[in-house]
């Protein structure tokens, strides 16, 4: 008994480890690459290499053992246990099992379909049809080969005959290898405003000069998003929209990745407007620094100080979230956002515990989440402000504070959501 029982195990066991061993690239490795990789891993980006090829991916399997074990790679900083994205960019337990097990057993390559390589998709593609308007910074930036990042502020007028109904965004560069990632703002200027001179960019961290301009043109959000390596254009559902203002501008600022040689980089955004009319208005909300609700205590960070801050704001009117954007600067530590109801309920929105001002990101509901009207949401911001604290920005530390601009080594505060009036059901309709 005791015989065949060995015996039934070795053949388990033989079993296990055979099918262990038919992980293979083109059956189960690929797919991952597809969806979680290439986005940005392709030729024209920042990513340092390709993984559109079996080989591409074979010679630095090891590399991708170790990055994917570890969750380095890919990157997605909101706790999923927290709250999950349908943007999510997390591999599963089950894909980085997978990933292991093919490098374990040096990177087999499989049977090869008719094309070897890992689909180029239209990552960044327009819509079929030609863009609408292109709106471009005025000049080419220089990225200086000196390896050290750069953080830039344009500003791009514009003047419309009429209030195009926007159906898609595209943010594009002629030199997307250099782009880190990309915020931009639509603002409605009062149209007794000159903003014909406002061609504007200056390094992010030199605002004081165009400080109270920049105020006076940002009065009045209309919509804001931004760009990470791996996004797709900004498409709105059928009926979901927004009116692009008659007279504005666009408020970008570019995170440019270093080099070791000298180069240029212009960006653009790219606009599809319909001929059908919006039914529902897409808004935007900015809480905290630079927009409405108040920090508390001020934010004020002293040299070698950990300090928690908080923003809460009665929510008037019931919403339906589309999007919640948050963001810190650098010394940020954790970020988490929530709503309490009357009821005492409290709903998690999004949690970020290890903050990174490298990957920022638009995090997408699965479906349009509601905000009951009466909720107190709660912002939450730690910031480390101490030696200790590898991307802080001085050496020693210094005080930090909030001016409500961009300039990367003062701190903000703030959450962007993009939203619709709540409408009976809204929390059922998928994103």
């Amino acid at each position: 008994m005791i015989k065949i029982f060995s015996a039934l195990l070795l053949m388990l066991s033989s079993t296990f480890v055979s099918a262990q061993k038919k992980i293979t690239y083109f059956e189960h490795i690929a797919p991952i690459i597809q969806e979680r990789c290439a986005p940005c891993h392709r030729p024209g980006t920042a990513a340092p290499f390709s993984l559109l090829t079996y080989e591409d991916a074979a010679k630095r399997a090891k590399m991708i053992g170790r990055v994917t074990g570890t969750r380095y790679m890919p990157p997605w900083k909101a706790d999923h246990l927290y709250r999950s994205f349908a943007n999510e960019k997390r591999l599963t337990e089950d894909e980085i099992e997978r990933i292991k097990q093919w490098v374990a057993d040096e990177a087999p390559r499989g049977k090869e379909p008719k094309s070897g390589k890992v689909r180029n998709t239209n990552i960044a593609a327009s819509p079929a049809k030609a863009a609408d308007a292109i709106l471009q910074v005025h000049r080419p930036f220089i990225v200086a080969g000196d390896l050290k990042e750069n953080f830039t502020l344009s500003v791009i007028p514009f003047d419309f005959d009429h209030e195009p109904n926007v159906e898609s965004i595209e943010y594009i560069s002629d030199n997307l290898k250099l782009i880190h990632h990309a915020n931009f703002g639509i603002y409605a200027v009062d149209p007794s405003i000159d903003i014909s001179r406002d061609t504007v960019s200056i390094n992010a961290n030199n605002l004081s000069t165009y400080a109270t301009r920049l105020t006076q043109l940002t009065q009045n959000l209309v919509y804001y998003n931004g760009w990470v390596p791996g996004s797709t254009p900004i498409t709105f559902s059928k009926g979901l929209g927004f009116k692009m203002p008659k007279h504005g501008v666009i408020v970008l600022t570019n995170h440019y990745a270093p080099s070791s040689v000298q180069k240029t980089e212009r960006s653009s955004l790219q606009f599809y407007f319909s001929k059908t009319a919006v039914e529902r208005t897409v808004n935007t909300l900015s809480i905290g620094s630079g927009g409405v609700g108040e920090i508390t205590p001020s934010l004020m960070i002293f040299p070698n100080e950990v300090k928690t801050f908080h923003i809460r704001m009665e929510i008037v009117e019931p919403l339906s979230l589309l999007y919640v954007w948050p963001h810190m600067h650098l010394i940020g530590k954790k970020f988490t956002a929530y709503y309490s109801t009357a009821a005492h309920d409290t709903v998690p929105l999004v949690r970020i515990n290890d903050w990174d001002f490298n990957w920022q990101e638009a995090y997408k509901f699965k479906k349009l989440m509601k905000i009951p009207k009466g909720a107190v949401l709660t912002i939450e911001g730690i910031y480390d402000n101490t030696a200790q604290n590898p991307h802080n920005p001085n050496s020693p530390p210094m005080i930090v504070f909030s001016d409500g601009l961009m300039g990367t080594k003062n701190e903000m505060l703030s959450l962007i959501l993009v939203y619709l009036p709540y409408k009976e059901g809204d929390e059922n309709i998928d994103l």
